[in-house]
């Protein structure tokens, strides 16, 4: 599985039949070779860091998402002790920031493997300090090397030397990988001249520039620069000499103290040695000078050489040669044609409760170049990655012809690397009801942002990019669907109710002569239908019978349209569901809601999955009844209660009140739905335990039924990354509160309030 800063995003094909299963690799964005690495790993869920967002943050989320995690696998680029994640360091001095983070990883990874392939982090005391400390803070078994992990040069190093606990896992790479792999876990170095001529009588200014992949880690990286000319540093004026991104000036490490060799500290990912040339008055002109580079520690060098010539005037420098006259344009410049791309999809329908999935198919007009070529697929809806099956267990995502590279910070597409003339991606629909064991995520930017019911289009576009044109075909939309809502069971009762006319007039003219012939005037239209005698025949009480299929055609039409989609008014409605499974909508209005038995879908407003955040909405009460309920406050400030059941309430918008009621429900006030308000999560005792996903201190509250709890009654706990309720007397646990500190709730987190337990009540309270 791919993801990206959690969020998630899409499913990476394996290459590889080694069981993988359960381990779980994060790769920094600013490793090289990224869609290499993540097409070679096998089975393995793989975390993208958004170079933009803290790394440790964002693989806290993913842990804390996921279960059975067998070992987790960190490739980033790394320096003794440090590890570059995201915009963020991990190193001895930064652990102590992420204590609460390292709550979840403990939680997660206890006594599991976690495995280091940054270069040199385990190197000298800083580095073994540092594995000790992360060690102590996880309870997990680390693995790191004091060398630098990939290729250098011909000589490849996989072998993670420094090991803390017993290391069962593996490495992640195959053996063909670690051979194949081109580059290395160290920032690179690259060494480059200002110019490559200098004129001593001009006294030409001078710059030695090193430039980094990316910023140096504490302590700066150690590089050691020298001429092949003993004394050539003598050539440029040294009394001009400034700096611009080290730690100091050049320290002279030449053997013989010549001014030959010097190292330098860098600590900003751009730095420069700046002086002129030195007229020193000898006609030693011209003169040509080697420069290179070697790594000391903190990285390594890409280009490594740079070479310039000294003249002592203008005049001694070799004339530029005229360029070539040019050739009379040629009529066949044969520019490569970018190809043409087209997306299409093997159905349009996805229908949840089926687990239907579909296949988006990327064609190009031509194959694409050597290494791929990089597809940006947008749909315009953040979070629309969510409506799709990224998790664990399968089924997952899948792709042929290409790999994904990450998806969008938004989740609201992704970039697909198409390495053949036809690839595609196979992304099955997200179950609401199969998320996690306790049917819970973590990720405040994942699926569970809002109720995630009925029905909603989405559009899958090829963006705009380099390399490629979009096509006409380039666009798809696609239905999702919680359930499969199909009115075939309406043309039944439309046809049914059709006759019932016909018995009805049958059945009045006979009740009412027969009880008092008194209204007469009523059968004075009876002469009318009195060629209607003959199927009057008393003899014919078996019509009677008749009477009897009436009361069937007249309930159908009442349960079977109306259950299935039962819309209010813009106005306060009272909408009362039935005993069959209700989907009601009370679109605006203040209005009250029941769903009755039966597993309901209820929303407070409109008829969509949209939380309607910042739109207006009626302030409504809804309660769901028996069976296991799906409720979605919406906007406006909404008392929610799921009685009896399973239920999975949403907030949304507005300052809500939210009642799980009897059975184990999971709450959402607003973070999860993207909305905002202060929302208060109603507990009393016997009730079940409820789970809260997003639970805001100083925000939030905790309501306790009067006359059934008090704040003296509870006991806080904390239970890995999440806080307990629980109930002192009876040993219940009354909720679980997702990602909470138990340290910071304390007697203002909680308010007593009175028992609501039918909508009259609410309204009351409501007033």
């Amino acid at each position: 599985m791919l993801l990206t800063s959690f969020t998630p995003t899409a499913l990476v094909n394996s290459i590889d039949n080694r069981d993988n299963h359960g381990a779980f690799v994060v790769l920094d964005s600013g490793v090289d070779y990224l869609p290499f690495l993540v097409s070679s790993l096998p089975h393995a869920n793989v975390l993208i860091l958004n170079s933009e967002q803290d790394g440790i943050e964002q693989i806290t989320a993913a842990l804390a998402a996921h279960n059975s995690i067998s070992s987790l696998h960190i490739v980033s680029h790394g320096t003794p002790g440090n590890l570059l994640l995201g915009n963020s360091e991990l190193n001895f001095d930064s652990l102590s920031r992420y204590a609460t983070q390292f709550t979840t990883w403990a939680n997660k990874l206890e006594g599991k493997d976690i495995l280091l392939y940054g270069c040199q982090v385990a190197k000298g005391a800083m580095g073994y300090l540092f594995l000790q400390q992360l060690h102590q803070l996880t309870g997990a078994n680390l693995a790191a090397s004091k060398k630098r992990v990939g290729r250098t040069g011909q000589h490849t190093n996989w072998t993670l030397d420094t090991q803390i606990g017993d290391i069962t896992s593996p490495l992640i790479f195959s053996e063909a990988f670690q051979a194949s792999y081109p580059s290395n876990f160290d920032p690179v170095v690259d060494f480059s001249l200002s110019t490559d001529t200098l004129i001593e009588s001009e006294g030409t200014p001078f710059s030695f520039i090193f430039e980094l992949s990316e910023p140096p880690p504490p302590g700066g990286t150690v590089i050691r620069f020298e001429s092949t000319t003993p004394q050539a540093i003598n050539q440029l004026d040294l009394f001009s000499l400034s700096t611009t991104g080290l730690a100091d000036m050049p320290v002279d490490v030449s053997p013989s103290l010549d001014f030959s060799a010097f190292e330098v500290t860098i600590i900003d990912q751009r730095a420069t040695i700046d002086l002129p040339v030195f007229n020193d008055f000898v006609d030693d002109s011209p003169q040509s000078l080697v420069w290179q580079i070697s790594a000391v520690s903190g990285g390594t060098v890409g280009n490594s050489t740079a070479t310039v010539t000294i003249y002592d005037d203008p005049s001694e420098v070799p004339a530029t040669p005229e360029p070539p006259a040019p050739e009379p344009p040629s009529p066949e410049p044969p520019s490569p044609t970018e190809p043409e791309i087209t997306l299409s999809a093997d159905t349009t329908v996805l229908v949840e409760s089926e687990g239907t999935e579909v296949t988006l198919t990327i064609s190009l007009s031509s194959p694409p170049p050597e290494g791929g070529l990089q597809v940006s697929v947008e749909t315009g809806k953040p979070f629309a990655l969510g409506d799709f099956d990224i998790f664990p267990p399968p089924p997952q995502a899948s792709t042929t012809g290409g790999a994904l590279v990450r998806g969008f910070s938004d989740n609201s597409g992704f970039i697909f690397n198409v390495t053949e003339q036809t690839a595609s991606i196979t992304l099955p629909i997200f179950n609401d009801l199969d998320r996690t064991e306790n049917g819970a995520e973590s990720d405040p930017d994942g699926e569970l942002r809002n109720d995630d019911i009925g029905e909603e289009q989405t559009t899958f576009s090829i963006a705009n990019g380099d390399g490629y044109t979009v096509g006409g075909n380039s666009s798809v939309t696609l239905t999702l669907r919680d359930g499969i809502v199909t009115p075939q069971p309406a043309p039944e009762p439309a046809p049914e109710p059709e006759p019932t006319p016909e018995p009805e007039p049958e059945p009045e003219p006979e009740p009412e002569p027969e009880p008092e012939p008194e209204p007469q005037p009523e059968p004075t239209p009876e002469p009318e239908p009195e060629p209607e005698p003959e199927p009057e025949p008393e003899p014919e009480p078996e019509p009677e019978p008749e009477p009897e299929p009436e009361p069937q055609p007249e309930p159908e039409p009442e349960p079977e349209p109306q259950p299935e989609d039962l819309e209010g008014t813009d106005s306060d409605d009272v909408i009362e569901g039935t005993a069959d499974d209700n989907t009601i909508a009370g679109n605006l209005g203040d209005d009250t809601i029941t769903g009755g038995a039966g597993d309901d879908v209820l929303r407070g407003d409109a008829n969509s999955r949209d939380p309607q955040n910042g739109q207006p909405g009626g302030n409504d009460i809804i309660f769901g009844g028996d069976g296991n309920d799906r409720i979605g406050g919406k906007a406006g400030n909404d008392i929610l209660s799921g009685d009896a059941g399973d239920d999975f309430i949403w907030g949304d918008d507005g300052d809500d009140i939210i009642m799980g009621g009897s059975g184990n429900d999971i709450l959402v006030g607003d973070n999860f739905s993207g909305g905002s308000g202060s929302d208060l999560f109603v507990f009393g005792s016997g009730d079940g335990t409820d789970t809260i996903l997003d639970f805001e201190v100083g925000i939030d509250r905790i309501g306790l039924v009067q006359g059934e709890l008090a704040f003296e009654d509870l006991t806080i706990t904390q239970d890995g990354s999440n806080t307990l309720l629980g109930i002192t007397n009876s040993g219940e646990t009354l909720a679980v509160l997702n990602g909470v500190d138990a340290s910071t709730l304390n007697a203002d987190s909680f308010a007593i309030v009175p028992d609501v337990s039918n909508p009259e009540e609410a309204r009351d309270f409501l007033v």
